[in-house]
């Protein structure tokens, strides 16, 4: 499931969606007063680092009392730099035929003092989007329209005013806008319109906002404007929360709440999870060797995230309403809505219940703004006995039943029941120490400082979904060989790879671990006559290096997120050596750092012949206040004190 909502690439990273009927170019030109906006052209030189500047930012969202939605965009930007003009030279636009007109009002390049450099683009076309020829196609019935402008230059401005008008919304009187005052770049006028019948309560989320909106009304309509002037630009900075008090946004919807929404979808699906007697057939096939409530369950898990092919299907209400399951198992493919749908059906079919649920594949929808538009992936959620759900992502062929693709953990969805109930529901999270990565390198150091020993990986968890995908198909004796080789050479200079234990990464249950045999690698270094054993897995020096990055910046503005720092998960690393007879180790002191954002911990150690020097590096979690952001370069400047590239190596004298 996706929104139907067009893509565009558009002068800015947040220029709003657009979408066309036909494409019209009409002949208005701006006014005067238009022209007077261009006088708020920038010195370059007091805009360092930006290629392009925003002079006016409008948009105006005026909803009829028939439902429909006419939204007017006005863009005016200065070009300062030679990547600016590169950028903004050609436009693209993604538009949905059948159900929205798009009109450009005007599209030209002046000069501040308003003289015209091109009064309309020099080239139009418009073609449908192509189904990319990879593993995931998507159909889709949008179409893009480029335009190519001439007289883009440094100096140059560029301004638009185009028209969106949504007439018929897949859900009436659905309708959403968001506003973002302090997008990143600076701008001169920014300013929000919303445009309703009395009639109409509309949903209004402010966050951040240093201003007040005014709202007024006449002509049996109310109108809220939004308006500041003089945005600076807002310095991105490492590990920033989403959930801050630094972005200024505005939110606007239609008076809906996800009621409307779960029935609305509900009806659209209510007929499409009938356990068909073909799908009856394979279902039963598939637990025949079953012996628990869960084995049934993993059985028809691994056939609809695995056998059927994700296909994306976005024709018309295609791009919200499932096909039904016998269409599913005919074509052998479908996207997200179908693959929930199908394994509905058949979790149905065995009497466990189960059931679809809405969400954004990037876990950015939000609870307080109810609307479909925010929703553009589907999983299901099975109902356990003690109550709740376990949830599955049927797209996502390499996460084992009781498994979360990370993109989605923590987000919030809607469970609907086939009576158009609703459940809202926060996806679980992972904690660190779920996923866990293993990396081991054991083996003998000869006296000509040659290392014989053996590569070990194993991954649990969310990690190992990536181990999976690498194992997803047989390596035949070539393909063996190169990967074997490979990790050789990623830990040594030279030496070769070989013996390559895999396992079949299409087998949920099978542990997720790789081991290599590694022969004849140089693990020594000479300095002079001092003999050096090389540290296999590398430094942390970079982790100091970030820190100081950190430390140069300005004063903090936004909360940090611990868990964008490591991540959530544990990852272990162990280089074992045994020496020759008689050698011995001069060691470093190991180091340990702890602390809100993480842990991470170090030890060298000589066991008899055998020299050990593990890691063990843990993700953090929570979201901290930025005056704490002298605490994260204090540990990530620990971790980065580990920079141990070599250890010194003692023989007994001759």
């Amino acid at each position: 499931m996706r929104p139907r909502i067009a893509v565009v690439a558009l002068l800015f990273a947040f220029a709003p969606p657009v979408a066309a009927q036909s494409i019209t170019v009409s002949s208005i030109a701006p006014t005067p007063a238009d022209d007077s906006l261009y006088k708020l052209a920038v010195d370059p030189a007091t805009h360092e680092g930006e290629s392009t500047h925003t002079l006016v930012d409008a948009t105006t969202v005026r909803v009829e009392s028939d439902g429909s939605v006419i939204k007017t965009f006005r863009r005016v930007v200065q070009i300062l730099t030679d990547a600016g003009v590169t950028r903004l030279r050609e436009q693209q636009f993604g538009y949905v035929p059948g159900h929205q007109t798009f009109t450009v009002h005007w599209l030209r390049v002046v000069r501040p003092d308003g003289s015209v450099v091109s009064a309309a683009p020099t080239q139009v076309q418009e073609s449908d989007v192509p189904a990319p020829v990879s593993t995931s196609p998507v159909y889709s019935d949008q179409k893009i329209v480029r335009m190519s402008l001439s007289g883009v230059a440094v100096g140059t401005i560029l301004d638009v005013e185009f028209t969106v008008d949504e007439h018929k919304p897949a859900l009436p009187g659905d309708f959403t806008q968001t506003y973002v005052f302090t997008p990143g770049s600076s701008i001169e006028r920014a300013r929000l319109v919303l445009d309703v019948p009395s009639s109409v309560t509309p949903e209004i989320k402010e966050e951040n906002l240093d201003f007040k909106r005014v709202t007024q009304s006449g002509n049996g309509r109310m109108h809220y404007v939004w308006s500041r002037n003089g945005t600076p630009k807002i310095r991105a900075e490492p590990f920033a929360a989403d959930s801050n008090g630094v972005v200024m946004r505005v939110r606007i919807g239609g008076p809906l709440n996800w009621t409307d929404v779960s029935h609305w979808y509900a009806g659209l699906a209510r007929d499409r999870y009938r356990a068909t007697p073909q799908l009856t057939r394979i279902v039963d096939s598939l637990v025949a060797g079953a012996k628990t409530r869960d084995d049934s369950i993993r059985a028809v898990h691994r056939w609809v995230a695995q056998d059927i092919r994700y296909v994306g299907i976005e024709l018309g209400i295609g791009g919200y309403q499932p096909r039904t399951p016998d269409t599913v198992i005919a074509t052998g493919y479908g996207d997200c809505k179908d693959k929930a749908t199908l394994f509905v059906a058949a979790l149905d079919h065995l009497g466990i219940r189960a059931f679809p649920m809405l969400l954004s594949i990037n876990a950015n929808a939000r609870r307080d703004l109810p609307t479909p538009q925010q929703f553009n992936h589907e999983i299901a959620a099975v109902a356990l006995a003690a109550g709740g759900y376990q949830y599955v992502d049927l797209t996502s062929s390499f996460n084992a039943y009781g498994e979360l693709p990370r993109n989605i953990q923590g987000g919030f969805g809607l469970v609907i029941f086939p009576d158009g109930r609703n459940e809202e529901v926060t996806l679980p999270s992972d904690t660190p120490a779920s996923n866990i990565q293993t990396t081991r390198l054991i083996g003998t150091l000869s006296a000509d400082g040659k290392f014989d020993g053996h590569y070990e990986e194993t991954a649990t968890g969310s990690v190992a979904a990536g181990m999976r995908a690498s194992f997803a198909s047989p390596l035949d004796s070539t393909q063996r060989a190169e990967a074997a080789r490979r990790v050789a050479r990623k830990y040594f200079s030279s030496g070769e790879g070989d013996s390559l234990s895999a396992f079949n990464g299409r087998d949920y249950m099978a542990p997720t671990q790789v081991s290599v045999r590694v022969r004849n690698a140089n693990a020594i270094t000479m300095a002079g006559s001092v003999q050096l054993l090389n540290n296999a897995f590398g430094t942390f020096a970079g982790m100091a290096t970030a820190a100081d990055d950190i430390a140069r910046l300005p004063i903090r503005r936004f909360p940090i997120d611990a868990s964008k720092i490591i991540g959530r998960q544990t990852t272990v690393t162990e280089l074992r050596v045994t020496l020759p007879e008689g050698w011995h180790a001069r060691l470093p002191t190991g180091i340990t750092a702890a602390s809100v954002f993480g842990s991470y911990t170090t030890t060298y150690a000589q066991e008899g012949r055998e020299v050990v020097i593990s890691r063990r590096l843990v993700g953090g979690t929570g979201i901290f206040m930025p005056n704490r952001v002298n605490e994260l370069v204090t540990w990530l400047r620990a971790i980065g004190s580990d920079d141990v590239k070599f250890i010194v190596l003692d023989k007994p004298a001759s």
